[in-house]
């Protein structure tokens, strides 16, 4: 067997079909312009409660070669919070910040002689990630002692004394190990004399009430002493500022990474820092969603809940307190009302609005009792909760509280959520609108309203009001024109309508024209018009337009428009790669791109990769990929695990497979099958299935329907399958045919029969033609038959 993409058997159980079929025109989508799409967020989750030290821990701790190395420290030991969804603890990667590059040099600077780098900013800032990142890309090959408690700075002292070696002491929130037999100015002078470098990071509160000699918290002797301590600590610092709010570059770096909950904290995070965002958020996300409980704060929670519906609707804020405190019963009487004892009024603003983590809160300050609501919130309810239903109270309101803008917004979300009420709603407010004629909010109503009529089954309404926008400008009206048009039947109006929004530079519009374009015979511009939608971005134009160069020869620039389209996600471009590579032998290659098209869920190029790995002898990857396709209902890939079970002997497996392939309408497995079942002595079966494939008129079924008929003494069955199949050109049928006639004793049917197969090379008829011409009389005609036989006969292939 070879390599070639072609046709098989079951006995030759590998097949690949022909590149994918073009993509068919896109129909009227139901995007609707002017709505929000909210971006998936990130749990954060880390350990507030008490550490307790394992005496395991504590030998670590006085034996420095336990310490890691700082290029192998791992960012959790180091106190780096992580930042999670369900099911992921992970730490994202690092975004650069500005301070980096005068933070690592602080610590180059310090790295043989010892130095105190202080890192100071506020709560969730991100100072102990930046603080760990500097620490490994600056002193790599320092060892690193972190103990957990104040209580565990003697220990390391103790050990550094008896052997010096080249560290780091990482004090992360430096307050937490201040104290007289702890970490102290007089264990800072011993860390120094000693070629230590200490690394610690501190809340810019706490840092101002040691440097300025702030109070302490409250008339505690123990806290002032504390304090003292930690003032003559920080006044030996020149602490690095880290700032909450992350600076435009840095946003812009953090956009860049490829981690979506780094990319989602850099669009979202609003007023807050990215790194505040992110640990905050999950926090005030589980105190919210456990609120509505009896020991809760309900109220609270139902506070919280109506701000998060009206940001959800599209209604922008802040909100007035008085609107928040109308719409919360709805929330506070569906999950219980009275029963759940909830807080007064005040105790629950109180507690929706106080400020965790530095400046965040469920309900953010934001006026004169005005309250906006912590994106976070809105974010993963979204992410998480997006069938979570919001109250028609809630959604009436919305409307009556907004403005022109915000009608668009809450009637795109309106029509995206569903029902009978939202879309009945959708249509309240876009109707008005798009009487407007010519404005940009009419011409997006009228937009919007024509995709509603278009999937409510009311195509003469949506053209009208498509006619209305495209009139003023509106290309996706135009595009939507085209296939309501090709949908009703009329290809010249769809023509019409793709052309206006192509020329207007619509890459779909581009790409349906192009296909009725290529459907009517008319290459060249059908190409032309590819091309304009592949440059514009369109992944399916890229693949037609290299598909078309393909079918006129032109295979190298056929693959560059491939390549296009492959590297912008599009795994029919991928798959038909592969493919040029697989008819070619490139096996490593074609390999390469099925592999791309298959990660995208692509069935056909399983089926191919299967086709190359029993090529080259790897049959267990084969069944694999087979059966990834079979997953999706593919029915080459059934049948192929059916001819590789039976090549395997394993009869009932094969008939398994091919039962499904054949289920599935392919006609080979319906072949095989019949063929299989027919051996086993299940002639019933194998012929009830020949007589599926016999009504889609296949020849082949048809013909060996005839021949089980004729074999089981059943002529007259067989008949009319014998002479379906011999009129279409079935060499056995007519010499069955022949046969039956002989036997009946029209001879003049079982010669014109028998000629037909001698005519088409069968020997044997032949010679049946010539007996009977002997037996006529015609002995010139029976002497050129018989010599016209040995020929056949002789050009035969001979038995193995």
């Amino acid at each position: 067997m070879t390599g070639t993409p072609s046709g098989g058997s079951v006995d030759d159980e590998k097949r690949v079909g022909p590149p994918e079929q073009q993509p068919r025109p896109v129909p009227v989508h139901n995007t609707m312009a002017g709505g929000t799409v909210q971006g998936s967020i990130l749990q954060i989750g880390h350990h507030d409660g008490p550490i307790v030290m394992s005496p395991s821990h504590e030998r670590r701790l006085e034996d420095p070669d336990e310490w890691p190395f700082a290029d192998e420290w791992q960012p959790i030991p180091a106190g780096v919070r992580r930042a999670q969804r369900l099911g992921d603890d992970g730490i994202p990667p690092y975004v650069p910040r500005d301070i980096d590059g005068d933070l690592r040099e602080r610590l180059r600077g310090v790295a043989d002689t010892g130095g105190f780098v202080l890192l100071v900013g506020h709560s969730a800032a991100g100072k102990s990630r930046t603080a760990f990142e500097a620490v490994r890309a600056a002193l790599p090959g320092h060892r690193v002692a972190s103990p957990e408690s104040g209580e565990e700075v003697a220990p390391f002292l103790d050990a550094l004394i008896r052997r010096p070696v080249s560290c780091v002491l990482w004090l992360d929130d430096l307050d937490q190990f201040l104290g007289p037999e702890a970490f102290s100015s007089r264990a800072l002078a011993t860390c120094l004399s000693a070629g230590v470098v200490v690394v610690a990071t501190m809340r810019t509160q706490r840092f101002q009430v040691f440097r300025t000699g702030g109070p302490a918290a409250g008339p505690n002797p123990a806290a002032e002493q504390i304090r003292r301590i930690g003032a003559r600590v920080v006044e030996q610092a020149d602490p690095v500022e880290l700032l909450r709010r992350w600076t435009e570059g840095e946003l812009e770096r953090a956009r860049q990474v490829s981690d979506e909950r780094i990319a989602d904290a850099a669009s979202h995070h609003g007023p807050h820092g990215v790194a505040e965002y992110l640990v905050a958020g999950p926090m005030i996300w589980s105190e919210w969603r456990q609120s509505m409980d009896v020991d809760g704060h309900p109220r609270g929670g139902a506070l919280v809940s109506a701000g998060v519906a009206l940001a959800r609707i599209g209604l922008p804020g802040p909100y007035a307190e008085a609107l928040l405190v109308e719409l919360h019963e709805a929330y506070l009487e569906e999950a219980g009302g009275p029963l759940l004892r909830p807080e007064s009024l005040t105790d629950a603003l109180a507690w929706a609005t106080k400020a965790r983590l530095g400046v965040s809160s469920p309900l953010l300050p934001a006026g004169d009792a005005q309250w906006a609501v912590f994106d976070y919130l809105v974010d993963e309810t979204e992410r998480m909760s997006r069938s979570m239903p919001i109250p028609d109270v809630v959604w009436r309101r919305a409307v009556e509280e907004a403005g022109s803008d915000g009608l668009l917004e809450i009637a795109a979300n309106a029509a995206e959520t569903g029902g009978a009420y939202l879309l009945t709603l959708a249509e309240s407010i876009w109707r008005p609108l798009a009487e407007g004629k010519t404005s940009g909010h009419a011409i997006l109503a009228a937009y919007n309203l024509g995709v509603l009529c278009s999937e409510s089954g009311r195509p003469e309404e949506a053209s009208r009001l498509f006619e209305q926008a495209a009139a003023g400008g509106s290309l996706n009206s135009a595009c939507n024109l085209g296939v309501l048009a090709l949908t009703a039947g009329d290809n010249e109006k769809a023509i019409r309508w793709f052309r206006v929004a192509a020329e207007g530079g619509h890459p779909t519009a581009c790409f349906n024209l192009a296909f009725q374009l290529e459907l009517d015979g008319e290459l060249v511009e059908s190409e032309a018009w590819y091309r304009r939608g592949a440059k514009l971005g369109h992944h399916p134009a890229a693949t037609n337009l290299g598909k078309l160069m393909s079918e006129s020869g032109r295979e190298d620039e056929a693959q560059s428009w491939y390549l296009v389209a492959a590297e912008a996600g599009d795994y029919r471009a991928a798959f038909n790669i592969g493919y040029f590579h697989h008819s070619a032998g490139r096996f490593d290659q074609a390999q390469h791109w099925y592999e791309q098209a298959i990660e995208q869920g692509s069935a056909d190029a399983a089926v191919n990769l299967g086709a190359i790995c029993l090529d080259i002898g790897d049959p267990e990857r084969a069944a694999a990929l087979f059966e990834f396709g079979a997953g999706t209902g593919h029915p080459l890939a059934m049948y192929n695990l059916g001819g590789l079970a039976a090549s395997q002997g394993d009869v009932e497996e094969a008939m398994r497979w091919l039962r499904r392939a054949a289920e599935a309408g392919h006609i080979e497995a319906i072949h095989a099958l019949s063929r299989l079942l027919y051996n086993a002595g299940q002639v019933e079966d194998a012929m009830g299935w020949l007589e599926r494939a016999s009504a889609r008129d296949d020849l082949v079924a048809i013909a060996a329907l005839g021949a089980h008929l004729l074999e089981t003494d059943r002529e007259q069955e067989a008949l009319p399958y014998l002479i379906r199949a011999a009129e279409a050109g079935h060499i056995d049928s007519a010499f069955n045919l022949g046969a039956l006639s002989a036997n009946s004793g029209d001879r003049s049917q079982a010669k014109k029969w028998y000629r037909q197969a001698a005519d088409a090379e069968d020997a044997h008829a032949a010679d049946m033609l010539a007996i009977m011409e002997f037996e006529d009389g015609r002995i010139a005609t029976a002497a050129w038959w018989s010599r016209r036989a040995r020929t056949l006969a002789g050009k035969a292939p001979s038995a193995a």
